[in-house]
């Protein structure tokens, strides 16, 4: 049975491009990497750069900073009626842009490609998302210092983000493949992983993350902890382990490793 090995890397983009350089070449360890905080110029490039010299293919679109990466041995983008396989959502205003003082929230978007795994065929979408910072603090958490406005719209936005994400993922998980005339799905794996800014054991309302996603997603091996990487019900897929690895940034880079294998979609009782 084929198996990969899917990272999620929050780069921090205040490093040094050494020691981008040092934590991305851990994060090469996945067949298929998400990045974030890829924001600025100098975090932008030494991305691309290490792509190229890893012989990674890589989607980064502009003003976006949650590119994906895949190595190029294991997985080719995908290509459905013509149209190369990726994306970026943007799930909601900066709080800036709707007048609540804040430096840390920018707008939050969400990236998105189609990948086909070369041993099996099977045919991987992976989403990659960072929500907004601090969202999950209940008002009564003496870290929680923001404004009335800041904390009453990061509510709002982490409530949008993850309707958005899961919005996207029920509707790519549906998909039929038109090139097969019984019931099958297009995707053989959704995924999803990234920088969640939530524990998946924070479930005291009902647009945390905690509570929005077990209806689409098996649970991630490590709740603890803001970086999380899952896949759908129904996805062709199990896990075989979950790790991760210290890094020069302020998060811990994240793997699963997932064996491809025939799974019920919809299983009777």
């Amino acid at each position: 049975m084929s198996t990969y090995i899917d990272a999620s890397h929050n780069i921090l983009r205040t490093l040094t491009p050494a020691k981008w350089q040092q934590d991305l070449a851990k994060s090469a360890r996945g067949d298929i990497t998400g990045y974030q905080e890829a924001t600025n110029a100098a975090a932008r490039a030494a991305v691309k750069k290490h792509c190229a010299d890893a012989h990674r293919g890589l989607y980064h679109p502009a003003s976006c900073g949650n590119p994906i990466s895949w190595r190029r041995a294991t997985f080719d983008q995908a290509n459905i009626g013509g149209k190369v396989s990726e994306g970026v959502v943007n799930a909601h205003a900066s709080a800036k842009a709707m007048g609540v003082p804040s430096n840390v929230n920018p707008e939050r978007d969400f990236t998105w490609v189609g990948l086909i795994h070369k041993a099996s065929g099977y045919k991987v979408l992976r989403i990659n998302v960072h929500t907004a910072s601090h969202g999950v603090l209940p008002e009564a958490n003496p870290r929680n210092t923001d404004s009335a406005a800041l904390a009453h719209w990061k509510d709002w936005a982490i409530g949008q983000y993850w309707l958005d994400v899961v919005s996207f993922a029920a509707r790519m998980m549906s998909v039929q493949d038109p090139g097969v005339k019984s019931m099958a799905n297009l995707w053989d794996v959704v995924s999803i992983g990234g920088d969640y800014n939530a524990e998946l054991t924070q479930k005291g309302r009902w647009y945390y993350p905690g509570s929005l996603l077990p209806a689409l997603f098996v649970a991630d091996r490590q709740p603890k902890g803001i970086d999380h990487l899952q896949h759908s019900h129904g996805s062709d897929a199990t896990i075989k382990r979950r790790w991760s690895l210290a890094a020069n940034s302020d998060h811990k880079i994240h793997f699963v490793e997932r064996t491809l294998v025939a799974v019920t979609d919809f299983p009777r009782q």
